[in-house]
Formats: structure tokens, sequence, C-alpha cells
């Protein structure tokens, strides 16, 4: 029996059958879909399934479903019905499989949490300094939106001329960081596992988070010099 694997190998892939004695034809009986039996992070290999009397093995790996709550439970079960069959026959330690898929996972996932810190550390230093500095840069311009409203701008027409400038400026930075992070995701793609390295919704959240940080900044520093009183943000320093 194939794999799917072994099924659509190139014509020119190594054949583990050609490096095998010569021995009666085997007829292949079906197609099965491909296992990951090295490692979830490694993709399918070709291969194909001999049955155990054709082939028997010292070790043999055995899975069991159940519908039990507790699969654990059942291991002194099991040991009895395989004793049933030969009383001398060795049973090692059984255990779940999502335990041995877990033991598979734990560096992924411990690789995955240090990343995604980082990044969450990161994007809030981000989102304070964008805050920070567009904060302070409307601030100084206290003097300037006194003058403009001394000279008849409105206040809706002033907002909007801060939030466009503002927004602007950090477009500009988000979009060259975003130009820069799908450059950078080939490095990430090792660590990942069943999560594609360009994941759209990450990409939002971040835009949304920094974007938000922008408009922020902006708004509450001009909705605040808005409401000084232009004789008094001409003397502002």
């Amino acid at each position: 029996m194939f794999s799917r694997r072994q099924r659509d190998r190139p014509a020119n892939y190594f054949d583990p059958w050609r490096k095998q004695q010569p021995s009666p034809p085997k007829e292949i009986v079906g197609v099965v879909g491909s296992s990951r039996h090295e490692s979830l992070a490694i993709q399918p290999l070709p291969e194909f399934y001999i049955p155990a009397s054709q082939d028997p093995e010292r070790r043999m790996d055995v899975v069991i479903r159940t519908a039990a709550v507790d699969p654990a439970g059942l291991q002194a079960s099991l040991r009895n019905i395989v004793h049933e069959f030969d009383k001398d026959l060795f049973v090692p330690n059984l255990e779940p499989l999502e335990k041995r898929i877990g033991v598979t996972l734990a560096q992924p996932r411990f690789n995955m949490m240090l990343l995604g810190t980082f990044a969450a550390v990161a994007m809030i230093l981000a989102a304070i300094g964008i805050y920070g500095v567009i904060a302070y840069t409307v601030a100084q311009r206290t003097k300037e939106i006194g003058i403009r409203m001394a000279l008849g701008a409105q206040r809706h027409d002033m907002l909007q001329m801060i939030l466009r400038q503002s927004f602007g400026v950090v477009a500009i930075g988000l979009v060259i960081g975003l130009f820069a992070a799908l450059a950078l995701t080939r490095l990430m793609a090792s660590l990942l596992y069943g999560v594609s390295a360009h994941d759209f919704s990450i990409y939002v959240l971040v835009l949304f988070v920094l974007s938000a940080a922008a408009l922020f900044a902006s708004y509450l520093p001009a909705r605040r010099a808005m409401n000084v009183d232009p004789t008094v943000a001409l003397r502002y320093e």
C-alpha cells in the first residue's frame, strides 16, 4: 500500500525497493493518506506499507482509539489483552497521543511563545513611542493653532488638518515597516508550525494598534489646544 507522497514522487526519486535483494513481485492494493512519522514540522516523506507478516520487526507501535475520558486508566486492561496472546511479550508504558504530539510541539510552542512575547512588548513600546512623539509635536503647534483660529480658522478644519498631517507621517512609517516585516518573515518560517508566516490578521492587528495610537496622539493634544483661548495660545511658549 502506497502513501500519496510516494505515488506522486518524481520518476528519478530514490526508490528503496531498488536497494533490496530480488524478491517476489508485490501487489499494490491501494493508496492511503500521507503521514508525518518523524515530526509534525517535517513534510510527509514518500513511503509504502508492507504487512507485518512479510517484513516482521522487533518493535511495533500500536495506536488505539478509545472513547474513555481518562485513557491512562486503560493501561492495565490493555496489558492484560496483550498478555492473553503472549504472556512474555513486553508492553512498554502507554501514553495518550496528545502527550506524544505535545512533546513534538514543545520546542515550536516555546519558540512562538518567546517570539510572541517579544513582539507584544515591541508593539506596545512602538505605540507608546508614536504617541509620545506625535503628542509632543502637536503640543508644540499650540501657538500656530492660536494664530490660525485668530485669523478665522474653524475648529473642525484645524482638527482635520492636524490629524491628516500627523497620520500622513505615521502612514509612511507603517508602509515601510510592513514591507520590512514581509521581507523578514522568511527567517521565521522555519520556526512556525501550522501557521503561515504571512498571516493577514496579524498584520491588520499591528496596523490597527499603531494607527489607533497615532490617532489618539494627534486628537487629544489638538482638541486640548483648540479649547484654549486664541489670545492665550498666542502667548504660549
